[in-house]
């Protein structure tokens, strides 16, 4: 079963293995003795490559045309590109070669091409841009999902109106507060030799940390990781007040 889940979670949206990943790595290395470990590894591990291969069938079965769809290695390469959001140019120079296997080679050239240019310090200025934009956002720019409601109430004014400038300030002051306090917490789990429950949502969140700077960055992409965001702040300021 966790096999399946994470095949369709992965095919339905990449993100969703980071918290299967992170699970089965806290279960692995807080519970159990070494040869359960081992056991429950490898059934793990069959599991998910008869579901893939399984699932690899269906899709060739139900869907033999996939020549349409955009590769993984496109959003790689878009998030490659400026500042990591979005491109429709990236999307045109996809799109303008026929077959999957083309597209896929396209990708992969243009992603080592950008690498070569960017080298190391290139690298990671474009990793601490890609965090400021998906993490750093405290407001998970709610405006441009807002922006077709116009009812003029007082709600309307106060959240995205003229006088929303007050909510911009209170989302971005809770999430550097939130940082602040998530620092905290993964500071004592690393004086800590034991592993324990923090384990698993520090990995969950430095999971996607990872993953977007490597996919497509997007400022409303943080919002599924609030919830992890503030259990670890809410360990971080207990520790803090003691």
């Amino acid at each position: 079963m966790f096999g399946l889940v994470f095949v369709l979670g992965f095919l339905l949206r990449p993100i969703e293995v980071i918290p299967l990943i992170a699970l089965l790595l806290a279960y692995l290395y807080i519970n159990g003795n070494n040869k359960n470990k081992l056991i429950v590894s490898s059934i793990i591990i069959i599991s998910i490559c008869s579901s893939y291969t399984l699932t690899n069938k269906l899709l060739k079965k139900y869907s033999p045309d996939n020549s349409k769809n955009l590769p993984v290695t496109h959003f790689i390469m878009m998030g490659l590109h400026e500042n990591g959001e979005w491109n429709q140019k990236d999307i045109a120079y996809t799109m303008s070669y026929d077959t999957k296997r083309e597209k896929i080679e396209a990708n992969v050239n243009e992603i080592k091409r950008t690498l070569k240019e960017y080298g190391i310090s290139g690298i990671c200025k474009h990793f601490i841009d890609k965090c400021s934009i998906t993490w750093a956002d405290g407001t998970s720019n709610y405006e441009y999902r807002l922006q077709y409601v116009n009812d003029g109430s007082i709600f309307y004014n106060s959240i995205i109106g003229q006088k929303s400038h007050i909510m911009k300030i209170y989302c971005q002051s809770f999430r550097i507060v939130t940082c602040i306090f998530i620092i905290i917490s993964i500071i004592s789990q690393i004086r800590k030799k034991d592993l324990d429950w923090r384990n698993l949502f520090s990995l969950i969140l430095f999971g996607a940390i990872i993953f977007y700077f490597i996919w497509e960055g997007k400022s409303i992409y943080s919002i599924p990781f609030i919830p992890f965001m503030l259990i670890l702040m809410t360990n971080g300021l207990d520790i803090f007040t003691k």
